[in-house]
């Protein structure tokens, strides 16, 4: 099959790709793997800057390297794929990602819980959807006495919709039983109570069944009221509405709380896939090629990828990192054995350096007392021009806890940065170099009285 809405990506240097926006990001590729994954349109190689020189980048790898890549999901049972392109559109090869399935448990203090809403209704919002719009028949969220309240001159309520503030992904797939305190008149009967997953504000899905809400004829008396769904992927908002059963007369709502009751169980799954090109196909070596992650509904590029045997004219690193924890999208402690990442990089390595710290106090009579001294081994990492995504990608590998790199000896070293990394940008030149000095492993000596 030729993947012909891929050309524009292939003659990136040469025309813009014109391709459209994706809107829903359900994969979520991490800024560590060793390759940046690109939504369409949005690559290094297909941007044209005014006044800016365009440079074509194409990341270096030997072929008896491993390259090893993972994607989380926020949706239930798709499968994901690499294909890797070659520069004439021929797919070379399709290699299906592993599926890890993650249950977990998210702990009371990421759940949201709003007692007694104190001051205002901060974090909340009233949402219109794709079908409450401005209308007497749509009450709208307001704050009153500590309470949200809606007004009573309406059938049914706008989207009652809060964020998860401590996830940017939003409210994860799993399930939840929420518990919420209110008071509930209607002039026609009972009302109903649902909870939507919304993506925006103009848009939503409804995640619950419907449950009926007890009628305070007095306007006074608490309802309780629990509802309990499950969710198959993230949701940027949680919404909640009460609506009429009739759909006609007044409902005035005013809610006291709204709290997950029981713990929050969630699933997720992780794709991971490690393979090495000369092991896997010969023909993919020596050439440049593109790699692609493809799901039900999403497709990610990478800009070029050098791959050879070996690059005599280049000086090259290869940084082998890992993490103790989960760190940057990456999984590590639901994988087994522990994943380890390989990054290749144009880079020198072999200038080092033993800072010495010393810290002394002179006595009364004028002696010297050295109180501590310290030294330590460090080396410096110098790269080649490079685009600011791989310079991000290096700070962030640097960022693990496990690092390795050949020594100027040839032996592998655990290293870790304790400096600032820093760049060098030139003017109108959309590549630039970086140096960062690392220390090594446990090479700090120190000598305290």
């Amino acid at each position: 099959m030729r993947y012909t809405y891929l050309l524009l990506f292939l003659l990136a240097c040469a025309e813009d790709s014109g391709l459209q926006k994706q809107d829903c990001e359900l994969m979520i590729i991490s800024d560590s793997l060793p390759f940046k994954f690109w939504q369409e349109g949005k690559s290094f190689n297909t941007r044209q800057i005014c006044g800016v020189n365009p440079q074509c980048y194409c990341a270096p790898w030997i072929c008896d390297r491993e390259i090893r890549l993972q994607v989380k999901d926020t949706i239930d049972g798709q499968d994901v794929n690499l294909l890797i392109v070659d520069e004439s559109e021929t797919v070379l090869k399709t290699l299906p990602f592993s599926q890890t399935e993650v249950t977990g448990q998210i702990s009371p203090a990421l759940q949201f819980s709003n007692t007694d809403f104190p001051g205002n209704i901060t974090g909340w919002n009233s949402f219109n959807g794709s079908d409450r719009s401005l209308g007497s028949q749509n009450g709208s969220w307001s704050y009153a006495a500590g309470d949200a309240v809606t007004n009573n001159s309406s059938y049914r309520t706008k989207y009652f919709a809060t964020q998860n503030p401590d996830n940017v992904l939003g409210w994860p797939a799993g399930e939840y039983s929420v518990s919420i305190r209110m008071i509930g008149f209607s002039q026609n009967g009972p009302f109903t109570a649902k909870v939507f997953g919304m993506p925006n504000s103009s848009s939503q899905t409804e995640i619950s069944s419907s449950v009926t809400g007890t009628i305070s004829v007095n306007g006074v008396d608490e309802v309780q009221i629990s509802i309990s769904f499950t969710t198959t992927q993230y949701w940027s908002y949680l919404a909640f509405t009460f609506d009429s059963v009739l759909d006609v007369g007044d409902v005035s709502v005013t809610l006291k709380e709204i709290s997950i009751q029981s713990t929050l169980v969630y699933k997720r799954t992780i794709y991971d896939l490690a393979f090495t090109p000369s092991e896997i196909s010969p023909e993919i070596c020596n050439k440049k090629v593109y790699f692609k992650i493809v799901g039900d509904t999403e497709e990610y590029l990478t800009d070029c990828i050098d791959i050879r045997d070996s690059f005599p004219e280049k000086c090259l690193k290869e940084i082998i990192y890992s993490n103790s924890k989960d760190f940057d999208n990456i999984s590590y402690e639901d994988i087994s054995p522990d994943p380890q990442f390989r990054k290749i990089v144009e880079a020198q390595f072999w200038k080092e350096d033993n800072p010495q710290e010393q810290e002394d106090s002179v006595l009364s009579n004028g002696v010297i007392v050295t109180r501590r001294s310290e030294i330590q081994e460090k080396t410096l990492f110098e790269t080649g021009f490079l685009p600011n995504h791989e310079h991000k990608n290096l700070q962030k590998i640097f960022m693990h806890n496990y690092v390795v790199i050949e020594d100027v000896t040839g032996e592998e070293i655990q290293w870790k940065k304790r400096d600032a990394y820093e760049t060098e940008n030139l003017n109108r030149y959309p590549l630039k170099r970086a140096q960062v000095w690392l220390t090594k492993y446990n090479s700090v000596e120190k000598n305290t009285i």
